[in-house]
């Protein structure tokens, strides 16, 4: 057994969550502009960012938070708002109430 105090292993957790969600962001900030460039295919077409986008300016938010509840939106929410470039100020601030709740 690990011996670990509850609050430790709390804080660990939310920790963890804002990191993983940072390098998700990061990763979409710096491959989203390669995706530009890239010709459509099967799995990629320009105007599921363009979707993306507004779906962010719209409900951004509350796709970061929630997100945290369902498994697949959980790991791509972040990488989509790197794509789309989300205000880092807003990224912080959803992502450390996402962590914190979720």
């Amino acid at each position: 057994m690990i011996d670990v105090s509850l609050s430790t292993l709390i804080l660990s957790v939310i920790l963890a969550g804002v990191l993983g969600n940072y390098t998700g962001y990061w990763f979409g900030y710096r491959t989203g502009p390669m995706l530009f460039n890239k010709n459509d295919s099967l799995f990629f077409k320009k105007r599921y960012v363009i979707i993306a986008e507004e779906f962010y300016a719209k409900h951004g938010g509350m796709a970061l938070v929630l997100g945290r509840f369902f498994p697949i939106i959980r790991t791509f929410a972040p990488i989509f708002a790197g794509v789309v470039k989300v205000d880092f100020k807003k990224f912080t601030i959803y992502n450390l109430v996402g962590s914190i709740t979720g």
